[in-house]
């Protein structure tokens, strides 16, 4: 079992980051939450305005609603990080009380602009990712797939570390999109990242060898125009999904089989 703590803002996480954390309960013991205090909510420039207007009407879903994150046995740190620029960084005495503790792993749900120095080093530090692995589109989750008509959106655990040049992939998987919703794909993906963790949590366990995936490019957030094509095409796919519902018959071929609660090789065909 691994010794983990847990990095998070103002002691609270999202729901899914909590129901994920719960699904390795059996794997981990969480021995610390690491709560910052001074993680910064600036308001973006005008030029994300229909950005931050998309995630405030997309993203209102239980799975994204804040809630409290405590160790079973009441261990909360909190502190406020150092700054370095837009950088955040670790207080020495967390720094200690780390090292004191022997973890194995520390697993970040706050503080986005951590930077990894000498003293956090010594940790594997993992995180969630929702960006393409390969093409490096960026945030927001399923945001670009959905514009670029992909058919999924990647999800991946990643070892943060100081070398801007790859990054180390512990476990990765893909969410299926919704093309005529946003907040289906969005809603799909996190609720599948629940239980990316666990495999994740497996691969450490087992020393299994990380991938290393190149980080070329950074994250960056779609512009109001940007966003205007987003929902224009999203508009267009709405109004053909209802015309073919509408206007296009559906056949089906439905085979029953009499008394299929007593039937043990029961089969439906469905086309």
């Amino acid at each position: 079992m691994l010794k983990v703590a847990v990095i998070v803002d103002d002691g609270q996480c999202a729901q899914w980051q909590r129901d994920a954390l719960h699904g390795v309960s059996d794997l981990v013991d969480l021995k610390l939450v690491l709560s910052c205090t001074n993680t910064p909510r600036k308001a973006l420039p005008k030029k994300y305005f229909l950005y931050c207007a998309l995630k405030f009407l997309t993203l209102r879903h239980p799975l994204m609603r804040r809630t409290s994150l405590e160790s079973p046995d009441g261990r909360l740190l909190e502190f406020e990080s150092i700054y370095d620029e837009e950088w955040q960084r670790i207080p020495e005495f967390v720094s200690t009380k780390l090292a004191a503790l022997k973890l194995d792993l520390i697993i970040k749900f706050g503080m986005p602009n951590l930077r990894i120095d000498d003293a956090l080093r010594t940790f594997p530090i993992v995180c969630f990712s929702h960006m393409d692995l390969f093409c490096r589109n960026g945030k927001p989750a399923g945001f670009y797939e959905l514009l670029y008509q992909k058919n999924s959106v990647s999800i991946a655990i990643c070892e943060l570390t100081d070398n801007a040049q790859y990054s180390k992939v512990w476990a990765a998987g893909y969410s299926k999109i919704a093309r005529h919703s946003y907040q289906k794909t969005v809603i799909n993906c996190f609720n599948n990242s629940i239980y990316l963790l666990r495999k994740a949590i497996q691969n450490i366990s087992a020393n299994v060898s990380p991938k290393l995936i190149s980080d070329e490019a950074g994250h960056r957030r779609p512009r109001n125009c940007v966003v205007l094509k987003f929902l224009f095409e999203l508009g267009i796919r709405k109004l053909k999904r209802l015309a073919h519902f509408a206007f296009f018959e559906k056949k089906w071929n439905i085979a029953v089989i009499q008394d299929f609660l007593f039937c043990t090789r029961a089969v439906f065909d469905l086309r």
